[in-house]
């Protein structure tokens, strides 16, 4: 055989090869045999929107890669995701075992339509290489229905939701979730109600059942994520706190108005120490309007309660001693604002000495002490209620 037939047979060769070689490229991925299914609760979708997703998967075969878990509830017309909870599964996909089932559940909440319910979705679900672009390049091809041919494998469908229960019924069926221990679902129910509430005594009502709720349990979040928590949760008590200062102050309730200001400013102040919340003048605000209630409330003599102070004034004379007596019988009788002028007047008076000055001095800030903080027992239960 001469050099050029053995030349052509060697290129007719290599194009053997290289068509073999092409036709493997261009072979399907081997099936792995990976199906998923889904069961969903969702006795609650219409009212709050949450799902609980028990997701089954099943592989014929070992996979040899960690792959992340895609999880979307999608659009039924055009699979477009509404909500996306990707993850990592708790059991890495390394460790499934041929023919094993691993479950696990996965929570999600879907927002409202622009018709005010809960819109259907699909459970579409699939297999993605964290080290590929995510895509459909990077995603695993199982088995079952893949509805938009984008390797996501539809598991679930969930129906429409609707509810026309009120802020009191969600508020209703929050209590009875919370004292069953399902407090996450309580918070649900809860962040719905305030969305459904019509009037400010509505909405402030369904905020003191969020702030009274146990926390519920979840997973651990950094250290920025505590902060921007900690931040919207400062936040929402200054505003609450604000809002029942206000409608007592309206109510002209001083000392429960004092009591909560005093609470605002502890709130303020303690968030401002650890640097959480962004209003530095906040705290500041606070104090002065705690000492703003406090002159109203020591100011507050009717015309009766002058007269009388007149009355004893003029009785004492320039005698410091016997006003300083007078004083200490108004107080007996529970008169203290009228116990508190004529404190007053022994301070400023020039001629009163000092030993007698210092006396009604203590008496003075006592007395001041009483007027502001002394509540009734009915009093007591309106603050309780009202904080």
């Amino acid at each position: 055989m001469g050099p050029y037939s053995r030349l052509a047979g060697l290129l007719a060769l290599a194009g053997i090869l290289s068509g073999l070689a092409t036709a493997a490229e261009e072979e399907p991925p081997e099936r792995t045999g990976v199906r998923v299914s889904a069961a969903v609760e969702a006795g609650l979708y219409g009212e709050t929107g949450h799902l609980d997703i028990r997701l089954t998967f099943r592989a014929e075969h070992p996979l040899p890669e960690r792959y992340r878990v895609i999880l979307h509830l999608a659009d039924p017309e055009d699979g477009s995701p509404r909500v996306s909870a990707d993850h990592v599964p708790p059991v890495p996909t390394t460790d499934w075992r041929p023919g094993e089932p691993v479950t696990y559940t996965v929570s999600a909440v879907v927002p409202v339509g622009r018709d005010g319910s809960r819109p259907a979705v699909l459970v579409l679900v699939g297999l993605a290489d964290p080290t590929r672009e995510n895509g459909y390049s990077g995603r695993l091809e199982m088995e079952g229905e893949d509805p938009f041919a984008d390797r996501r494998y539809l598991a679930a469908r969930v129906p429409a939701g609707t509810s026309r229960a009120t802020a009191a019924d969600l508020r209703r069926i929050a209590a009875e979730r919370a004292a069953r221990g399902r407090s996450g679902e309580a918070f649900l129910l809860l962040g719905e109600a305030l969305s459904r509430a019509g009037t400010l005594a509505e909405k402030l009502a369904v905020t003191g059942d969020l702030l009274r709720l146990d926390p519920p349990p979840g997973p651990p979040i950094t250290g920025p994520e505590q902060v921007f928590v900690d931040r919207l949760v400062a936040a929402e008590k200054l505003r609450w706190l604000g809002d029942r200062a206000s409608a007592l102050l309206r109510r002209k309730e001083l000392k429960l108005a004092l009591r909560v200001m005093e609470k605002i400013g502890g709130v303020a102040e303690e968030e401002r120490n650890t640097k959480v919340v962004g209003e530095p003048n906040a705290a500041d605000r606070a104090k002065k309007d705690v000492i703003d209630v406090k002159s109203r409330l020591l100011r507050d003599l009717t015309n009766e309660d002058r007269k009388r102070a007149r009355e004893l004034q003029e009785k004492a004379g320039d005698d410091a001693k016997k006003l300083l007596k007078a004083a200490k019988g108004e107080i007996r009788r529970r008169r203290l604002r009228i116990a508190r002028r004529l404190l007053l007047e022994i301070r400023l008076d020039p001629k009163a000495s000092r030993k007698l000055k210092n006396e009604a001095g203590e008496l003075l800030e006592r007395i001041e002490r009483r007027i502001c903080y002394e509540l009734t027992k009915e009093e007591e239960k309106r603050l309780a209620k009202e904080t």
